[in-house]
């Protein structure tokens, strides 16, 4: 045990605000299993797959529907699941899940019943919310409530078959009729073990605690004990936190947390990140307007608190601002990446913005990474970002068919390689993903709450990607978890690396490579591998006979060459954009023109977009230039 913290997981939170209604959708998370030396409990120590399902809904047909993913090791399915008449999978933001140590789906909750792992209602699982006055109205309905991160599903301490649904409780606004506000916490108990496997609600809609709340953005953070978990709920227009304590004695109210935060702003959210232990807290006249003559109505001011895993208490950190330019690029969505530095936030469902919230001026740092106007990669409805398991960043578009992968969130700018393959679906789905604990992190090792003799065991895992690199390179980056301290990497080729990021690995020819990395600490050791394909160059002649143009090299220095299948008859032009959507480059194409060479060497490092008209057609392309 050791009596530094250092963490190596992520717990990330998207944001979206719509006519005063906030949507949050979260996130990734990873189960830690352990030893427990104190209570009769046995715990594999493989099992942290407890977030690898998530599921949105199906806006057709009712809402009869929904489609799971399921990752794993390497990859993911997806199916779609419908159910019968009378009962629904409503599509709304009230999700939870919890899955087995392998990754089997065991029961999720819509936010108005339980469903067991065959997506049926589960026993006595009908009607777990507490909600009054209006929105009783909305249990019939099939899209639920749009009310993000009411719900979360966490395990048991004292007994392995046994989990508890917390959630929200939800009334009208005495003050506001129009609108919601919370009404302290509640909880259901369920037994997996029970009705042949498929469980059963042993205890029903038990309040612990009521209060005036926020209705919406309930997290859980784990205990340093490594075994207990923090259940956080903030009142409403207070800078107080209502802390709970799940232990093997049950949930019991704990104690409140007080922080000083600027008095005129009301903190709708918070966002919490593992990897730096706190809390950024989304404030400002525009998401909720308390405060009516602001001068800025599109400023936005963030509060960071550090949080006390061994005491449950926030301090006052730090704060920073973002401001945008008009109201229809509103700051609707947002979301931490894993290393806790880059903030993405998506304006009027347009654009996707990257802020580097390590900087001295956050602003100054702004980065467009997708722009609907200029960019054939970026769909409209920028809506709700989720880290995977892995930590690629999944980008969800509200009423669409496609989710966007960023396969760097941790890296910088055009560096993030956003992929040109969508997740499509073959239904349009709306409401968030799921909202889940985050299970990847352990105790503080040598801290005072160290009593239960748990160690940090550390996991080993990676991911890698070729995207905007050479047939030979491949970029692979560390997800690895409970604190290792020793990274060696074995690429199967006869090279090693020493460290945790080795970035981009060039192989020495085609073929298939098994990689390795090891991590360790004084506790353990532990290993995990992957083959890796590299192929050979891609076949330029394909590609122009099916698109009838090829843009070669890319990525490249900024000198590149555009060849056409046949000459062209009547010319056209070449233009190319930045991120903002400004045109940097031009060219004409004059009549007859076959292969043109083209010099963009003038231009800075980054990703572009290539528009480019000819005989009649358009065709557009992202391109990356390198520095020299």
């Amino acid at each position: 045990m050791r009596g530094s913290e250092e963490i190596f997981g992520h717990f990330t939170f998207l944001l979206f605000f719509v006519d005063r209604s906030l949507f949050i959708s979260i996130i990734t998370m990873r189960l830690i299993s352990i030893s427990l030396f104190l209570i009769m409990l046995s715990v594999d120590l493989d099992a942290q797959k407890e977030d690898f399902v998530w599921y949105t809904g199906k806006s057709e047909l009712g809402y009869c529907c929904a489609h799971f993913f399921t990752f794993n090791d390497t990859s993911y399915t997806i199916e779609l699941v419908t159910i019968d008449h009378p009962y629904k999978i409503r599509a709304s933001s009230g999700k939870s899940t919890i899955a087995d140590k392998e990754g089997n789906l065991l029961f999720f909750t819509d936010g108005f019943d339980v469903f067991n792992k065959d997506y049926q209602l589960m026993k006595n699982g009908d009607s777990v919310f507490v909600m009054e006055g209006q929105l009783l109205d909305f249990y019939s309905l099939s899209g639920g409530v749009n009310i993000p991160d009411w719900t979360i599903i966490l395990p048991s301490p004292e007994k392995e078959n046994e989990y508890f649904l917390f959630y929200l409780g939800i009334k009208d606004d005495e003050n506001n009729p129009t609108q919601f506000r919370g009404n302290g916490l509640n909880y259901s108990k369920i037994d997996i073990s029970l009705n042949d496997g498929l469980g059963e609600v042993i205890e029903k809609n038990i309040n612990l605690k009521e209060l005036k709340s926020q209705t919406s953005g309930l997290k859980s953070i784990r205990h340093a004990n490594g075994r207990d978990w923090w259940i956080l709920v903030r009142e409403m227009l207070n800078a107080r936190w209502h802390v709970f304590l799940l232990d093997d004695r049950g949930v019991n109210f704990s104690h409140v947390s007080e922080v000083i935060e600027m008095p005129e702003y009301y903190c709708r959210l918070v966002i919490y990140n593992y990897v730096t232990d706190q809390y950024i807290c989304k404030t400002g006249s525009h998401f909720y307007p308390w405060k009516f003559y602001h001068d800025s109505p599109f400023d936005y001011q963030f509060h960071v608190y550090d949080f006390d895993r061994c005491t449950g208490n926030f301090d006052f950190a730090h704060t920073f601002e973002l401001e945008t330019w008009d109201f229809k690029y509103q700051l609707k969505t947002l979301t931490l990446c894993p290393n806790g530095r880059y903030l993405y936030g998506g304006l009027g469902g347009r654009y996707l913005i990257q802020y580097d919230t390590w900087a001295e001026d956050v602003q100054a740092t702004a980065d467009t990474l997708l722009n609907i106007f200029t960019m054939d990669n970026a769909i409209p409805g920028i809506y709700e970002p989720k880290l995977t398991p892995k930590g690629e960043l999944w980008l969800k578009h509200w009423a669409k068919d496609s989710i966007t992968i960023i396969l760097n969130p941790e890296l910088k700018g055009s560096k993030v390689n956003i992929s040109d393959e969508f997740i499509v679906t073959p239904w349009v789905s709306s409401g968030t993903f799921p909202n889940n604990a985050n299970y990847r992190i352990g105790p503080i090792d040598g801290s005072p709450c160290d009593t239960l003799g748990i160690d940090n065991l550390p996991k080993a895992w990676f991911r890698y990607n070729g995207m905007n690199l050479t047939h030979l390179e491949r970029r692979f980056t560390d997800a690895s978890y409970f604190r290792p301290e020793l990274w060696e990497w074995d690429f199967g080729d006869g090279s090693t690396f020493i460290g945790r990021e080795p970035g981009v690995h060039e192989f020495p020819d085609p073929g298939d490579y098994h990689v390795c990395l090891t991590v360790s600490n004084e506790n353990a050791e532990d290993t995990y591998c992957e083959w890796v394909t590299i192929e050979g160059p891609s076949n330029l002649r394909e590609q122009l006979e099916e698109s009838g143009y090829v843009l070669f090299p890319n990525p490249n220095s900024g000198y590149f060459y555009l060849h056409f299948t046949t000459d062209l008859r009547e010319g056209g032009e070449l233009r190319m954009y930045n991120m903002l959507g400004q045109q940097v480059y031009h060219q004409d194409l004059a009549i007859g023109a076959h292969q043109l060479s083209l010099d963009a060497s003038h231009l800075p490092a980054g990703q572009y977009i290539v528009r480019i008209r000819a005989d009649g057609e358009v065709y557009s392309q992202g391109v990356v230039l390198m520095d020299n």
